[in-house]
């Protein structure tokens, strides 16, 4: 009982603090609201705890055995945040726009395989609450991937609420860009952090 409190602070902890994942989720709050950045929401959530599954039942061992792998990945992750990065600072206004469409569930999955957080948070998550009992591990690896869905759900929606909430404040223009520019840099920062 001990280890699962200490597994879902470490988790929740992990989701809330702000990374790829909660800045989206916030720009697209802001620019699309809450009801169509739920896919993107459920994506992560859904994403994010199939990759740590994933990993912890033995894709781990792929990328020891292909260690240039990891690099792929590494500058996908680049190219891909930038373009988020773009697609974000480039929103024109708050869900007007016919053609401005919010991440998709797919993307908001497929995001977790290149979010380099969502890497640090996994491997970290796997490293300290699995042991080597083969008996517990994918018992282990189930609660995990479970307390991330909710974690996950959580955080993006909070984030996503929290976009949506300030939304109102934004009706001008020129405060619009200029949120939507600090949130492309701050996806931008994060992936200087990540990486640095």
């Amino acid at each position: 009982m001990e280890n699962f409190l200490a597994l879902v602070v470490f988790a929740f902890t992990m989701a809330f603090t702000p990374g790829p994942n909660n800045v989206i989720s916030t720009a697209s709050g802001v620019n699309y609201g809450y009801i169509r950045t739920l896919p993107f929401i459920l994506g992560v959530a859904i994403g994010f705890p199939v990759m740590i599954a994933t990993v912890g039942l033995g894709l781990g061992f792929v990328f020891e055995a292909l260690p240039w792998l990891h690099d792929v990945m590494k500058y996908l992750s680049i190219a891909y945040l930038l373009w988020l990065a773009i697609k974000i600072a480039t929103a024109s206004s708050v869900g007007s726009s016919s053609d401005s469409k919010p991440l998709t569930f797919w993307q908001g999955a497929g995001f977790q395989w290149i979010n380099p957080k969502s890497w640090a948070a996994g491997t970290s998550t796997l490293g300290t609450f699995t042991s080597s009992d083969a008996g517990n591990f994918y018992w282990q690896v189930a609660l995990i991937a479970g307390v991330y869905v909710v974690a996950g759900i959580g955080s993006t929606s909070a984030w996503t609420l929290f976009g949506a909430g300030i939304a109102r404040f934004l009706d001008n223009p020129k405060f619009l860009k200029a949120f939507n520019l600090s949130m492309a840099a701050l996806l931008v920062g994060s992936l200087i952090v990540m990486f640095v």
